[in-house]
């Protein structure tokens, strides 16, 4: 790999397109990410190339719509050739090539100098291929343009863009992985006020999709949009196929005072060509339930859909009230063949506000939430003690564990051991609901949970994310109550020994927001409601660890 000068590069182009007409065409089918943003050593990776080909990687800082650099300055004509220049000469910092693997891929090493904070360099590549001048074929493989915002580690900052559309109690899914697995896209949707119910303020719910480009920092609403519902408190699954399930949630706002939310048990599923479309409804109404496809076993590549609340009578939320004896203990699966919804097993008690994910031994595990059982014929109300586990071989609940603390509304991730960590969320005394700082961790080898502390404060609604090395960041958050949240801007670091510390806040707060490791390294965290009362953000930022 080497770092060749830019006249000798234009010159060739030059000659090779001479005598040659113009020609279009349009082949964005590689992919770029550069790992590293802060000064020091890091990596631009390049994938889906022609194998074993010249490849070209374009380093710049500027970005201009009049002057794309081969479209407009060789005549290529190619829509894919974004990466612009300014003047006669490129002002590329660096113009670096080398050769392919067999594999299609391209890997270049760069050390950043120690420059501005939050200066933008821009980065593309292409493969060349001289044996056909004056053909379609010269110029192929045009990957994505990568925007890289220069940052410090430990140090947050905001992205390119902000979200279209401030909201909380959103649901998201991840959209595209790169070369590691991790998330470069992010699928976004819904929301609305950070409250979840209360009679004295209306509630309105967003019927917007968007789509978090992390290559490019910025957000762009999803094609098709808006979905045929609005809906907050609901869930979004990716099918694997590229199209997302959005089902359930609340939707508002009704009532001149007092105010009420609608339950929904209506679903719809994204894809990019056609954008929403409606499916059959759910068999129960539901929000703040839990959707997890199934990966293995009779029903693979289903989604189970499990608990929620289904609401009052009429299934509408006015006050906590209505949210705290209403939730479910039934599951349903959906079909994305037929688009339709059929019983599940039943959980052993009912579930709002749990938190679920699919584990490393293929079993789904549901854990927490708010529940209720009956004493002389009423409903008692209590936060969740219980974690259920589903087997996706027998399609049955098989077995329950005693979590260490009650919580729901909380965070929950797994690590490469197995384990699941749990932490923060809402519990305490029914009558006396709270942010909880309390956490644990489900031990995969014993089948129990194990009690590991508490975090440096209380946090319902955070986001949870996990790095490579086990480290399990807490982001963010509510204090107060579900009657009147005060979210944070407080982050918590637990250690791959257990051991909690305080990390770098957040530029501003984020309770009900989205929250991913993304594929560059930096972790990312999404709208959600701030420091102004019953007030969403629509920025977003990220922290390079």
């Amino acid at each position: 790999m080497t770092k060749s000068w830019k006249l000798p590069f234009a010159a060739a182009c030059a000659a090779l397109l001479a005598s040659s007409p113009a020609f279009s065409q349009d082949n964005a089918t590689a992919n770029l990410m550069t790992y590293g943003d802060a000064a020091g050593s890091g990596q631009a990776i390049l994938s889906n190339l022609t194998p074993n080909s010249t490849t070209y990687l374009l380093v710049s800082l500027g970005e201009t719509p009049a002057n794309y650099f081969l479209r407009d300055t060789y005549g290529t004509g190619d829509n894919d050739d974004y990466l612009s220049i300014v003047g006669p000469t490129p002002p590329f910092q660096a113009i670096l090539n080398g050769t392919s693997t067999p594999g299609g891929q391209y890997t270049q090493p760069y050390v950043l100098p120690a420059v501005a904070l939050d200066l933008k360099v821009y980065w593309q590549g292409f493969t060349l291929h001289p044996a056909q001048a004056g053909t379609a074929g010269m110029f192929q493989d045009f990957t994505n343009v990568r925007v890289m915002t220069i940052n410090d580690h430990g140090r947050w900052q905001y992205t390119c863009t902000d979200f279209p559309t401030a909201g909380s109690n959103v649901a998201s899914a991840v959209m595209e992985t790169g070369v590691n697995g991790l998330p470069t896209k992010l699928f976004v949707s819904g929301g609305g006020p950070a409250l979840l119910t209360d009679e004295q303020t209306p509630y309105p719910t967003n019927d917007q999709a968007w789509i978090y480009d992390a290559a490019r920092e910025t957000h762009t609403v999803a094609a098709g949009a808006p979905m045929t519902d609005s809906r907050a408190f609901h869930t979004c699954t990716a099918l694997g196929d590229g199209t997302f399930l959005v089902c359930g949630g609340v939707q508002g706002p009704n009532g001149t005072g007092p105010y009420f939310s609608k339950v929904l048990n209506t679903a719809e599923v994204w894809d990019p060509v056609n954008g929403f479309q409606q499916v059959g409804n759910m068999g129960s109404y539901r929000a703040g339930h839990t959707a997890t496809l199934i990966e293995s076993g009779i029903h693979a590549g289903k989604v189970l859909i499990a608990g929620g609340t289904e609401g009052n009578g009429a299934h509408e939320l006015y006050g906590v009230d209505d949210l705290l004896t209403t939730a479910l203990k039934s599951t349903e699966l959906y079909d994305p063949v037929t688009q339709t919804f059929s019983a599940g097993p039943w959980m052993q008690e009912p579930k709002a506000g749990a938190s679920a994910l699919t584990m490393a031994n293929g079993e789904i595990i549901i854990a927490g939430g708010i529940t209720w059982t009956t004493i002389i014929f009423i409903k008692v109300p209590d936060f969740s003690d219980s974690a259920v586990f589903y087997d996706p071989t027998s399609n049955s609940f098989t077995y329950s564990r005693n979590l260490q603390h009650k919580r729901a509304l909380f965070g929950m991730v797994e690590r490469s051991n197995g384990d699941v960590v749990c932490a923060g969320g809402a519990g305490g005394d029914i009558l006396n609901i709270g942010p909880i700082s309390s956490s644990e961790y489900f031990d995969l080898s014993s089948l129990s949970f194990v009690n590991i502390g508490q975090m440096g404060n209380n946090a319902a609604f955070p986001g949870a994310v996990v790095l490579p090395d086990d480290t399990v960041v807490i982001l963010g958050g509510a204090q107060g109550d579900l009657d009147d949240p005060v979210p944070v801007n407080n982050v918590n670091i637990l250690s791959p020994a257990n051991v909690w510390t305080a990390g770098t806040p957040l530029q501003i707060e984020h309770a009900g927001g989205v929250a991913a490791y993304l594929e560059d390294g930096t972790i990312y965290m999404g709208t959600g409601e701030t420091g102004i009362l019953n007030t969403s953000t629509e920025k977003s930022e990220t922290y390079t660890p």
